[in-house]
């Protein structure tokens, strides 16, 4: 019998500059179901969308000054596993 350490990817985690504007285009646009409004606090905005069987995780943080100074937005920034 095997065992695994996770069933599948829960989200996929996209950090971007805008995150109204990615969840505007996908959920509004394209359609795509909204699996988590839109939220924002002090340190990030973020939402999410489904996308399959996954939910894709639109990322944008108030401040981007813990990224290397050559990184380009919007990138693939995780995955997390249920």
């Amino acid at each position: 019998m095997s065992t695994s350490a996770f069933k599948n990817i829960d989200h996929v985690l996209v950090r971007v500059k805008n995150a109204p504007l990615m969840m505007d285009l996908f959920a509004t646009k394209l359609g795509l179901p909204v699996s988590w409004p839109l939220q924002s606090n002090d340190f990030v905005t973020y939402g999410w969308v489904t996308l399959g069987n996954t939910n894709l995780e639109f990322w944008a943080a108030s401040n981007n000054s813990d990224l290397p100074s050559d990184d380009v937005l919007p990138l693939f920034h995780g995955l997390a596993l249920e």
